[in-house]
C-alpha cells in the first residue's frame, strides 16, 4: 500500500514506488498497489484533475501499470466532502485477469470504502507469472 499525504507539494510518484515499479519490471514479477493517492484525475473517476494528479497520472504513462478503477463511486468520504482518492493499480501483463473492481456499498469502517476485486491467476507450470 502507498500513501501520500494531502500536504505533501512533490510529485505523488516517490523514489521508493519507482524503486518498486523498475524492481518489479526487471524481475518480471507482476504488481499490484492499492494507494491512497490524495490526487484528482477524470482518468480514474474524479469530475476534477489536480496537479498532483495530473502529475501522478504522467508518472504512470512512462510506466507499465493499468489504473484498475472503474466508475465514479467516491473512494473516501467524511462529514464534509467525498472523492476519488483511493487507486488501484497493476502490471499490464495482468491487466486482463482482474476482474470485478469495485467500491464497496457496505458501510466502511473509516472515511475510505473498501475496493474489492477479484484476480484470476492460471498459471501454466514454468511461466513467469
Amino acid at each position: 500500500m502507498a500513501y501520500v499525504p494531502c500536504d505533501l507539494q512533490d510529485s505523488p510518484s516517490t523514489a521508493e514506488a519507482q524503486r518498486l515499479i523498475q524492481h518489479c519490471q526487471e524481475a518480471r514479477l507482476v504488481l499490484i498497489i492499492g494507494c491512497d493517492a490524495n490526487s484528482h484525475h477524470t482518468a480514474w473517476g474524479c469530475p476534477d484533475i489536480n496537479s498532483r494528479g495530473e502529475a501522478l497520472l504522467e508518472s504512470l504513462a512512462s510506466s507499465n501499470l493499468v489504473i484498475l478503477n472503474q466508475g465514479n463511486r467516491p473512494t473516501f468520504r467524511n462529514a464534509g466532502r467525498e472523492a476519488i482518492i483511493d487507486l488501484t493499480l497493476c502490471s499490464q501483463e495482468i491487466s486482463h485477469a482482474i476482474r470485478g473492481w469495485r467500491v464497496s456499498q457496505e458501510p466502511p469502517l473509516s472515511d475510505h470504502n473498501q475496493i474489492h476485486f477479484a484476480w484470476s491467476r492460471n498459471v501454466q507450470e514454468g511461466e513467469p507469472y
